[in-house]
């Protein structure tokens, strides 16, 4: 991500509420809030795992171009949002074995009102204390916690209307890696299974076998002076892939880059 503090800015909300809720804890609560803490310290381990693909509500935004139009020769793509999306975890991977190890909730809104922020961290607070209570382990609840920590988000950046698909991956042989302006990132893949991701119980399967492709809809031709030959480039381009059926669209801001 392009900012080295976004993972974290969530968690310190949720710091807050417990040691708000510890001043008035006692007994078994208060011992279930300080081990929450202790774990809270420990959210690198956690955070670790933790895979994350942005996008934005907004299909044309010019703040957006801006910041990742490729300067006048960019695309947005659109994707269907209720289409479940699996981790590919590669033709050499024990599939059922991989799916206990991976955990995803699809496409969550990002939350930028500190009042709707302090709610999701009394109700997560709230809610981890109730499965500690009920004997679930301390790391399940913490992916729980960190699942909303990430949707949140400074108010500041509240033009993005960000949505993020968050995945935790605890199967090493699905994370890659590639070289870029932040040194070796790990990265997984995700596709849009073939049976629609769910299977036989009505789970959806977080994992994937092979690379098949995503739910694109539609694609947004960004604005600038080859926005013409960028979206006939772009048609041929989903023809040859299969996805003839996309509408294609340009921006038409007279923006300057």
């Amino acid at each position: 991500m392009n900012d080295a503090g976004e993972l974290t800015y969530g968690l310190r909300r949720i710091c807050g509420a417990l040691r708000e809720a510890k001043k008035t804890a006692g007994g078994v609560w208060l011992d279930h809030l300080e081990n929450l803490l202790r774990e809270m310290d420990d959210s690198a381990r956690h955070l670790d795992r933790t895979y994350v693909a942005c996008a934005s509500m907004s299909s044309n935004s010019l703040s957006q171009w801006r910041a990742y139009g490729g300067n006048g020769v960019g695309y947005a793509i659109g994707l269907d949002c209720n289409e479940k999306l699996a981790v590919v975890a590669g033709s050499d991977v024990d599939i059922d074995a991989s799916i206990s190890k991976t955990m995803t909730l699809g496409w969550l809104p990002v939350l930028y009102d500190p009042a709707q922020q302090r709610s999701l961290a009394q109700d997560t607070v709230a809610y981890a204390l109730y499965n500690l209570e009920w004997g679930c382990p301390v790391d399940s609840v913490m992916t729980e916690i960190v699942f909303s920590a990430i949707c949140m988000k400074h108010p500041s950046f509240k033009d993005e209307e960000e949505v993020r698909y968050v995945t935790q991956v605890y199967e090493e042989n699905a994370v890659q890696f590639r070289g870029g302006k932040y040194g070796i990132t790990p990265y997984v893949r995700l596709t849009a299974p073939q049976d629609g991701g769910i299977n036989e119980q009505g789970t959806i399967l977080c994992v994937h076998g092979s690379c098949d492709s995503l739910p694109i809809v539609e694609l947004n031709v960004g604005p600038g002076k080859m926005a013409d030959s960028a979206r006939r480039g772009a048609e041929k381009l989903l023809r040859h892939c299969g996805f003839s059926e996309v509408s294609v669209s340009s921006d038409e801001s007279p923006i300057r880059w």
